[in-house]
């Protein structure tokens, strides 16, 4: 071989070995991750996520082979949140496929047939995959972990329904609820009415650049409705994730953003033009130093029929034979008001809102002195609350056929004249601070839903597990409760923790029977004559308060007023200090 033939082969045998240690070198470097390493520089790069498009399939079967199907595409901008959405397929029927939802903040905008301007509705949550991540990756123990082609995968297999339900909140993207006409959508597939029995999560991280490329959910949920075989579905949902940190614009159409409109305002007109007077600076500033929303009575004396109320300086209340009237705080001066008999009273600024017995239990209105008596509403109401300017009641259907009960609401400002519908097949109902706590005609359980719930933003409903309540009360993050699976007696239950206690070896007067604070619990002995007794909450220790045949406890300022029977046809007013004394008689009934 030639000199120049043997520098050729040398050549490419350099060229070729070059090659080889380079093919190594690269291979070094891309070593796959440890699961620790994956979580680990995964968080990291979502800190980075500014931007993301998707495309999203979620598929809904239940156990009668009924089938829903909804198709997604979008692009998302994170801070401020700003997203487009194309519905590609819906399962509603009559419903626009096609469309395009906005999101921008807290508010979603998005097409109805026959409507000329975008419809508007404030959405609770946001589709965050950051957080979603997250909450994910707190599991890690009990994530399995795998290396495959180009992606790393973390599966998350759980039977626990309760953690089931906290993890779904996080992960199931909110797009789902909200982004068609009425957020049916998100009705259909993600029915609050089911409960996640079975979950599997997965997500795939790309091994190039590790920014999450998949999301993947399955669950089966079971009916809480139903007790005895309940039925069940199944939902999968996969969302595909791409461009990250490429979307550098997302087109709004600003203008019609602007002129959009919520349902009422789009069928009733602009809402500054419903109300008697429009909201000062001054006003609105006064309103938002408040710290909390005004109600019209305590819970505890509204659960009790709400035969009394006081403000700063007067008792309002109904006797049987001299109707409406007010007494001193200390019992020395009483008015006479309006000669009817009523309950539910709600005290709001200088009005008294109430349901009067004698005219069909309508709802009316007067000022704090009797003056200025109004029909608020021409219906059956009961169970009458007020907050700040709504009033919240329960009314039925006049179908004498197909009878039913459901939760309304009014704003006593406006001048519409019918109240909103916004619960259906409620028994009885209290207001703790955000959140509306009832029970339904149909069940002993206990729910709770957000006060701004309507037909529109479909709010969630939330079981209280494991309540099965005659009276209760809501105190804080506590749950008092007369236990109908327990003989009646009083127990409490933790809404954050779960925590369960009994609080009294005695059975309980749950319906009109008790009342409470932070401090103390009063309620009625049913084991003792009917007599009224106090827990200390933090001693939890019982004591009794007066002997015999009492109802309707009122807490009232510092005092403890109730209903005491001595006789058949006897039944006068007491009041004892709340924390202790001797009973004083206020008021004869019958006098």
């Amino acid at each position: 071989m030639s000199l120049e033939n043997r520098k050729k082969v040398h050549k490419r045998r350099y060229g070729f070995f070059c090659i080889i240690i380079i093919i190594f070198l690269i291979g070094c470097s891309e070593k796959e991750l440890t699961k620790e390493e994956a979580i680990e520089q995964t968080l990291e790069k979502l800190n980075e996520l500014e931007s993301y498009a998707f495309a999203l399939n979620a598929y809904n079967v239940d156990d009668m082979g009924n089938e829903a199907e909804a198709e997604l595409t979008g692009v998302v901008m994170n801070e401020p949140f700003v997203a487009s959405i194309k519905v590609k397929k819906s399962p509603l029927g009559g419903l626009e496929e096609d469309s395009t939802p906005f999101y921008r903040d807290n508010m979603l905008y998005y097409e109805y047939p026959g409507m000329e301007q975008l419809i508007k509705t404030e959405v609770v949550a946001q589709t965050d995959i950051r957080k979603a991540v997250n909450t994910l990756f707190q599991e890690e123990q009990e994530l399995e972990f795998k290396s495959e082609e180009e992606v790393y995968i973390f599966e998350y297999t759980s039977d626990k329904k309760d953690k089931n339900i906290s993890l779904l909140e996080d992960i199931y993207p909110e797009f789902i609820h909200a982004s068609s006409p009425e957020q049916g959508l998100g009705f259909i597939l993600t029915n609050s009415f089911y409960d996640p029995i079975i979950l599997d999560v997965k997500i795939e991280i790309s091994q190039q650049n590790l920014n999450i490329v998949k999301l993947h959910i399955e669950y089966t949920g079971e009916s809480n409705v139903m007790k005895e075989n309940p039925p069940q579905y199944s939902n999968i949902l996969t969302m595909d994730l791409n461009n990250h940190n490429k979307i550098e614009e997302i087109s709004l159409p600003y203008n019609q953003l602007e002129e959009a409109t919520t349902f009422i305002e789009h069928f009733l007109g602009p809402l500054d033009e419903l109300v008697d007077k429009k909201e000062t600076e001054e006003e609105t500033e006064e309103k938002n130093e408040k710290e909390d929303a005004q109600l019209g009575n305590l819970q505890g004396n509204h659960l009790n029929g709400g035969l009394w109320a006081a403000d700063s300086e007067w008792l309002y209340y109904s006797n049987s034979i001299h109707g409406i009237n007010r007494m001193s705080l200390d019992g020395s001066d009483s008015e006479f008001l309006y000669n009817t008999s009523g309950r539910n009273f709600n005290l709001i600024d200088d009005k008294i809102y109430y349901i009067d017995l004698l005219d069909d239990e309508r709802m009316y209105q007067m000022n704090k002195d009797g003056t200025n008596r109004q029909l608020i509403q021409d219906v059956y109401a009961t169970n009458l609350m007020a907050r700040d300017n709504w009033l919240y009641y329960i009314t039925s259907s006049e179908d004498e056929t197909d009878y039913s009960t459901h939760l309304e609401k009014y704003n006593v400002e406006s001048e519409l004249g019918f109240g909103e519908r916004i619960l259906e097949n409620i028994s009885q109902f209290t207001i703790n601070e955000d959140k509306i706590f009832y029970k339904k005609s149909q069940d002993n359980q206990l729910y709770y839903t957000d006060i701004n719930v309507n037909v529109f933003t479909q709010e969630p409903e939330n079981l209280i597990e494991g309540v099965y309540a005659g009276g209760f009360l809501v105190i804080n993050d506590w749950i008092y409760y007369e236990n109908l699976n327990a003989n009646y007696k009083l127990y409490r239950k933790n809404m954050k923790t779960d925590q369960m206690e009994e609080l009294t070896v005695d059975e309980v007067n749950g319906f009109n029977g008790f009342n409470g604070n932070d401090d103390f619990i009063f309620y009625i002995n049913a084991t003792d004559n009917a007599s009224l007794y106090k827990l200390d909450v933090s001693l939890q220790e019982t004591e009794k308060v007066d002997e015999g045949r009492v109802i309707f406890p009122y807490l009232l300022h510092d005092h403890i007023y109730y209903m005491k029977s001595e006789r058949s046809s006897d039944q006068n007013w007491y009041r004892v200090p709340i924390d202790g004394g001797q009973p004083e008689l206020i008021l004869k009934e019958r006098e």
